[in-house]
């Protein structure tokens, strides 16, 4: 579970992070210019395109790796996650930056209770490190369900804008980074132990 949420919080960070940071601090100033469309449309086609890429890149490469098979699917778990986790956090983000403080709040309590109670009885079930994983994005996904189509009804008819992406990306890419950095700092341990005392050492 350690080393597998490890990879997932990394790719989540590496692919996802400057698109949630994006909504925040973006969500304001595209609302009073009355160019919500745009800004909905340019970040959820940007996070469709990477929430197909990273499970399938990522599976391809688990492929390769000799892994044990309750590694790989606790890893594959944490990867189809993320996409989903990640949508539910723009979501979020959208909410808190709208002033919708209550509704963002029960959207993060969801989760946390969701994937809670999820993992808890997947684990029982006996899937091992990948029940927690698979909680994450379960809860994710019901937010999602329950969320989503009100979402998109605030902003409809906008497109992608590739000028709009990359002024995005030159503000979240940069924070994506520094939490990247720390991220390395807090689990790039976790592989080396497991490299040299094993993964029950982790």
């Amino acid at each position: 579970y350690a080393l597998a949420f490890s990879v997932m919080s990394l790719v989540h960070t590496s692919l996802f992070v400057w698109l949630e940071a994006s909504m925040a601090r973006f969500y304001a100033p595209e609302s009073d210019a009355g160019r919500l469309p745009a800004h909905f449309a340019t970040l959820y086609r940007a996070e469709a395109v990477f929430g197909l890429i990273a499970p399938v890149v990522g599976g391809a490469v688990l492929m390769l790796v000799p892994l044990s098979n309750e590694m790989r699917i606790a890893i594959a778990a944490g990867l189809v996650a993320i996409p989903l986790r990640s949508l539910a956090k723009m979501i979020q983000e959208r909410r808190r930056a709208a002033g919708e403080v209550r509704a963002s709040a029960a959207l993060d309590m969801a989760q946390s209770g969701g994937a809670f109670i999820i993992g808890l009885v997947l684990a029982w079930a006996g899937l091992g490190g990948a029940a927690p994983l698979i909680g994450l994005g379960g809860a994710a996904l019901l937010c999602i369900l329950w969320t989503l189509p009100g979402e998109l009804r605030h902003a409809p008819g906008g497109r992608f804008e590739i000028a709009r992406a990359r002024a995005y990306a030159g503000y979240g890419l940069p924070v994506a980074l520094s939490l990247i950095l720390a991220l390395a700092l807090a689990t790039t341990d976790r592989f080396l132990i497991a490299g040299y005392l094993g993964e029950a050492s982790v």
